[in-house]
């Protein structure tokens, strides 16, 4: 036989009754008859809807006394098995079940609430840290495809007045710092001639240098920012300047190692590629001028030729971001060399990225969006190497770069991107000089 069952619970709303005797009698009956007994939903708490199968729909209140609060029963069967249960419940219990819903009631509504601003933010691009977004269906490193992830914004609290400052402040610190506090500090405080020094003394005053300009640069940035840093740091997800060293190889949380490695062989890449488009824009240039020197070749071979070789002139003598330091790389002293790769392995990453990803690019999101912010940070970046025959592939180096801030909100990532192309550079050129085949590897110099 089927077995079905009817849950009923009642609780106080309707006043006492003289015994608990007749309440428990009256149920018993209801229940021994075969009747079914359910609450009514249109009607007060505390009336019983007795329902038989051959007679019509009445209903009776339900006869207790104060110490029964509430009642909970279930008929099996069609009447003929019964199981009763009544439970004892005082006002302190219907109060702490009253505050348990109420609390309950909260919690669910703060979860639609963060969910409703999750989902604001995804809409709007503002979605930080990609942690959010990170719970979804694109999680792991198949999310680094995901074009949404590297729309993301920062919050940012300041204005373009702050931005500016920082760059100009950065930049003047830069200046001053090469150019005057630090040879004052040699000469005066030392009493060191730098046109004396040899090949060691110049890297380890190169070394010195780098470092002034480091602590200085980010003093600069930290004063521009430190009356926003209740704002910055207020929310959890806000993310500004993090350096995390936690889970390298976990790209659920946007490991770092994992997106570091990616980083820098993309890096390769993307710096080839910038250089295949430089050499077929010349090429397409030079096969225009060769069929305008076809056509006529009277009266523009002159000119042509002029203008070919007073370009190819200013190639040769455009400075690049290696022309300063080789002559350092030449002399292959172990101290020199040491310190070339703390400049540019370490400093210089930790400075130029905390100030181009960490505070331009981030501030730039205010107005522009993520990939905007990305390729115009890069282009300051280029700018301020002053290294002009350089400045495509930095430019895309800068891409990046700052791409892969915005994908982690981390700095490490391009920070570790960054070291590890600049010691990879500095190796390579070292090497091909052990080697004698800097020549043949189009190095500038040989």
């Amino acid at each position: 036989m089927r077995r079905s069952t009817f849950p009923c619970s009642f609780s106080s709303s309707y006043p006492s009754y003289p015994s608990s005797s007749s309440s428990s009698s009256s149920i018993s009956a209801l229940a021994s008859s075969g009747k079914r007994v359910i609450r009514s939903k249109e009607r007060p708490k505390g009336v019983v809807v007795v329902q038989n199968h051959r007679s019509p729909r009445y209903e009776e209140p339900l006869s207790r006394s104060s110490s029964y609060q509430s009642f909970s029963f279930q008929l099996y069967g069609r009447g003929r098995r019964t199981y009763v249960s009544r439970a004892r419940r005082n006002d302190g219990d219907d109060e702490e079940e009253v505050e348990k819903e109420q609390q309950q009631q909260q919690q669910q509504q703060q979860q639609q609430q963060q969910k409703n601003v999750i989902f604001q933010d995804m809409l709007e691009g503002r979605v930080r840290g990609g942690s959010k977004m990170l719970k979804g269906p694109s999680s792991g490193i198949g999310s680094v495809l995901d074009i949404a992830q590297y729309r993301s914004k920062w919050d940012v609290p300041w204005g373009g007045w702050t931005v500016f400052g920082g760059i100009v402040g950065w930049l003047t610190s830069f200046v001053l710092t090469a150019a005057v506090l630090v040879p004052l500090f040699v000469s005066q405080a030392l009493g060191l001639d730098r046109s004396q020094f040899d090949v060691e003394q110049q890297a380890q005053y190169l070394l010195l240098v780098q470092v002034a300009e480091t602590v200085i640069s980010l003093g600069i940035v930290y004063a521009c920012v430190a009356k926003y840093k209740d704002e910055m740091f207020s929310k959890p997800e806000n993310d500004w300047f993090r350096i995390d060293f936690s889970h390298p190889l976990d790209t659920s949380k946007n490991g770092w190692l994992v997106y570091g490695i990616s980083g820098y062989l993309l890096t390769f890449v993307v710096v080839a590629l910038t250089g295949f488009a430089i050499e077929s824009t010349q090429e397409v240039v030079q096969s225009i001028q060769d069929s305008q020197i076809a056509n006529d070749p009277s009266s523009t071979i002159d000119a042509i030729s002029a203008a070919s070789a007073s370009a190819t002139t200013a190639k040769v003598q455009e400075a690049g971001t290696i022309d300063g330091v080789l002559p350092l790389i030449k002399s292959e002293d172990p101290v020199a060399v040491g310190s070339l790769l703390a400049v540019t392995s370490v400093f210089a990453p930790l400075l130029e990225e905390t100030v181009f990803r960490g505070f331009l690019l981030a501030s730039l999101t205010k107005w522009l969006p993520a990939p905007g912010a990305v390729v115009f940070s890069s282009f300051i970046f280029g700018f301020a190497h002053l290294a002009p025959r350089d400045f495509p592939e930095l430019v895309a180096l800068g891409c990046v770069l700052g791409f892969s801030y915005v994908r982690t909100r981390n700095l490490l990532v391009p920070m570790f991107i960054h070291s590890c192309w600049n010691s990879g550079v500095l190796v390579l050129v070292l090497v091909a000089i052990h080697l004698g085949v800097a020549d043949e590897l189009g190095i500038p110099g040989f």
